[in-house]
């Protein structure tokens, strides 16, 4: 700042010290970045407009100093910013008090009083000056170079971040993913865990058979019916099982069919009998001709012994649905239909019922009145909580006396062998493959723990 003749005073120090940090403010002003903008695309055709110069620009005030910073990713061109806006804004504060003082002067020629050499330097002794004590370089090396507390820090932040993401997937999915967390939430036995073993069409029930890789598959099944006897010890034997699902594809119809072979294969005479008439899939299954089937049996038009087809499985007989009815619920719901069940008891050991699903339909509540016991097959990838809780509680009112769970389709980590962490057991023979596994919960699967089994890995109690 102008000063007064004589040694500057503690006053004069401070006077500069402010007006640096005012006149700090109008470096990054419109019209200084626009006039900086055009100098360089003149002179070095750098093409920067004055909102980008603004933005690589930062200005401070030390003291009676002002620095100008400028960032680019090329250094010399960063140089070149700091520099030319340094000089433009000098260049501008110059020609500002020039032109006070010639307006100055030109008001005093109104009144007659002509130029005066000693009123200008007075004048212009109370304008303050700027002086460029250091110009800009350009840099040897690029700033904001990371350091091991920025990588240490980064890597706890992005495990927070994950965590937290992690965390928010886990919440937001309802899946119901393991035995354990089946049976706490339904209060319902979980009588069997079936691994996944489907093939491009899930939509067709797949078979399974001794002789195939799918041996440990096939075991499950059989744990799944010694289970399902175990569970009858004090009360009245099985003899009719009804397998349904909240809603399709869970895997309802290749649990009953499989079933229905493993006790089959037990020596037990077993009749398969499909209730599902909207959409049934036993025929399909078995690659069985079109024959007469339960429809036709509760018409009249054909016996039950005529009805009932003989499967490539010794003990195992097929009763087909027949015709599709218009409106099935009051047709499975018929004296006719009770009688009907009734007859396929006295003629078998077990008797197994494949309905359509809880949730579309009606049919499996009005044929739960009919039958020992119900299983529920819950698909452990694709389920939803709320519907199989709402299935739960629909078959609850019919007061069946024996219902429970199976957790279908479930991947499962390990080797072949036995696992009795939490007394589960699985068991898989098959070591053609030893990235396949089979498996199946003889009472329930071990708790596999952790918050996210995507993510962080599934942990099994090894013996």
């Amino acid at each position: 700042s102008a000063r007064t003749p004589g040694l500057p005073t503690a006053g004069d120090f401070t006077t500069s010290e402010k007006l640096a940090d005012t006149y700090s403010d109008l470096i990054k002003t419109r019209p200084i970045l626009v006039r900086v903008s055009e100098e360089l695309k003149e002179e070095s055709t750098l093409s920067l407009g004055s909102s980008s110069i603004g933005g690589k620009l930062s200005v401070s005030t030390p003291g009676s100093f002002i620095h100008i910073k400028a960032r680019d990713s090329d250094p010399v061109i960063a140089a070149v910013i700091a520099n030319r806006t340094a000089e433009v804004f000098i260049d501008d504060f110059q020609n500002r008090q020039l032109n006070q003082i010639a307006r100055f002067q030109a008001s005093l020629s109104q009144f007659g009083i002509d130029r005066d050499p000693s009123i200008s330097s007075a004048q212009a002794a109370l304008f303050g000056s700027f002086l460029i004590v250091e110009r800009a370089i350009p840099p040897a090396s690029p700033l904001g170079v990371p350091t091991a507390r920025n990588i240490v820090l980064a890597a706890i932040l992005g495990l927070l971040a994950a965590g937290l993401v992690v965390f928010l997937l886990e919440y937001l999915d309802d899946r119901i993913k393991t035995a354990d967390d089946l049976k706490e939430r339904t209060g319902l036995p979980v009588f069997g865990t079936v691994p996944y073993f489907g093939g491009k069409n899930d939509r067709r029930p797949v078979l399974t058979d001794d002789d195939d890789r799918n041996t440990g598959t096939a075991n499950a099944y059989k744990f799944l019916g010694k289970n399902l006897e175990f569970a009858s010890l004090g009360s009245s034997k099985i003899g009719t099982v009804m397998v349904s699902s909240s809603v399709p594809l869970e895997g309802k119809t290749t649990t009953a069919v499989n079933l229905a072979i493993a006790w089959a294969k037990d020596g037990k005479s077993v009749i398969l009998v499909d209730c599902d008439l909207h959409r049934p899939a036993l025929r399909e299954a078995f690659d069985l001709p079109e024959h007469t089937g339960l429809t036709d049996l509760l018409l009249g038009t054909t016996t039950l012994e005529a009805a009932l087809v003989p499967s490539s499985i010794e003990g195992l007989k097929i009763l087909q649905s027949g015709p599709l009815a218009p409106e099935p619920s009051r047709v499975l719901g018929s004296p006719e239909m009770k009688r009907a069940m009734e007859e396929l008891a006295r003629l078998a050991d077990i008797v197994i019922v494949d309905t359509s699903p809880v949730l579309p339909f009606v049919d499996t509540l009005v044929l739960a009145p009919l039958v020992d016991a119900i299983i529920v097959v819950v698909d452990g990838r694709t389920n939803r909580r709320q519907a199989v809780m709402r299935t739960l509680e629909t078959l609850r009112l019919a007061k069946p006396p024996l219902l429970g769970t199976v957790l279908n389709k479930m991947s499962l980590p390990g080797s072949d062998g036995y696992d009795y962490g939490d007394y589960g057991h699985y068991y898989s023979d098959d070591r053609r493959d030893g990235s396949h596994l089979d498996g199946v919960g003889l009472f329930e699967w071990g708790k596999l723990l952790g918050l996210t089994r995507a993510v962080l890995g599934r942990r099994r109690v090894r013996k």
